[in-house]
């Protein structure tokens, strides 16, 4: 697997003041965020380029994407704004994307 898509831009209105100012992906599980367990494994079944797809969290992702990617990953960022919701956030994606990727939520 050569290519990977994390789906990464939903709101977590569910998860209340949590996500207020953190994406879901970014919340923190024993000690570090979640979406660094995934970019790690990832990397370590020989992902070469992820693709992140951040509905309306871009800038943030975009802020802190350098302390998650410690292992030197392609990741593109991609934001659907207007949200577009699941299979439009893939769409947008669609010039980028490889004919065989992992595709994988973000929370």
């Amino acid at each position: 697997m050569r290519q990977a898509v994390i789906l990464a831009g939903g709101m977590g209105t569910r998860l209340g003041s949590l996500t207020n100012t953190n994406p879901k992906p970014m919340l923190e599980i024993g000690g570090q965020p979640f979406l660094q367990y995934l970019i790690d494994n990832l990397a370590r079944y020989g992902a070469e380029n992820i693709v992140l797809l951040t509905g309306p969290h871009g800038k943030y992702f975009r802020t802190h994407i350098k302390k998650l990617n410690s292992r030197g990953i392609k990741i593109d960022i991609i934001s659907d704004v207007p949200a577009a919701g699941t299979a439009g956030a893939v769409k947008y994606a669609y010039p980028i994307l490889d004919n065989w990727f992992l595709l994988l939520n973000g929370d």
